[in-house]
């Protein structure tokens, strides 16, 4: 389409490719099998535009995007196909199903990823997040967080919960400095990656903030500063 374009009820048992040259909206379900695509570009490549498909019965396989500020919703498990995001990228899995990537995404804007309780999120592609990234879910906690990116690397709060006394763990491989904006509660281990590059888990130094709680905590890199409210195991 070369406007703007609203996706009906649909229900595709192959790949499903929109390509429009305005924004892209839905007013129904869409059960996807196969590997959706969702462009919205101007045909000359210069102006993005927003993706909204916030229906929570969606089902999609693999959805990949290119576009502005971009928000998807899942009724399960969700994997992030490659993806090209100008704006914020909001992805939203309801209940009981992972987050996941199959392809590298490339986020210019703030990052969310939104997992019922128990469930886990997995980002290791080389993905580029130029924002704070955030991990979060409606009540209770994730299990587990992986997350790549050739960059620097700023993490927002989050809170980690082990189930049936396994998970809780935090895995971070960054190309660049890692640092916190808020208060990170991981329960389980937190491997953080980025050989050469500051790590700075402070939050809490400048006075007034709650420190972070960590377990056990194995970093790779250059300067390293680690704030933690408690004890804490150095791996």
């Amino acid at each position: 389409d070369t406007n703007a374009i609203i996706l009906g009820a649909s229900t595709v048992t192959g790949t499903y490719d929109i390509t429009a040259g305005g924004a892209v909206t839905d007013n129904g379900a869409l059960a996807i099998t196969g590997a959706a695509t969702i462009i919205a570009q101007s045909s000359n490549g210069a102006t993005d535009y927003a993706i909204t498909l916030d229906n929570t019965s969606h089902n999609f396989g693999t959805i990949g995007v290119k576009g502005a500020a971009v928000e998807l919703v899942d009724a399960g498990a969700i994997d992030l196909g490659a993806s090209t995001v100008s704006g914020a990228y909001e992805v939203t899995a309801t209940s009981g199903g992972d987050i996941t990537d199959s392809g590298v995404l490339n986020i210019t804007g703030a990052a969310t990823f939104t997992a019922a309780a128990g469930q886990s999120v997995t980002l290791n592609n080389d993905n580029i997040f130029s924002g704070t990234v955030t991990f979060a879910t409606p009540s209770g906690s994730l299990k587990n967080v992986e997350i790549t990116d050739t960059t620097p690397l700023l993490l927002s709060a989050l809170t980690l919960a082990q189930v049936a006394s396994a998970g809780g763990n935090l895995i971070v491989e960054a190309g660049g400095a890692v640092t916190d904006s808020e208060t990170l509660a991981i329960p389980g281990t937190t491997t953080i990656s980025a050989s050469g590059q500051d790590v700075t888990l402070d939050e809490g130094s400048g006075g007034g903030e709650t420190a972070s709680n960590f377990n056990v905590v194995i970093i790779t890199g250059k300067n390293v500063a680690v704030r933690d409210i408690g004890a804490i195991e150095l791996g």
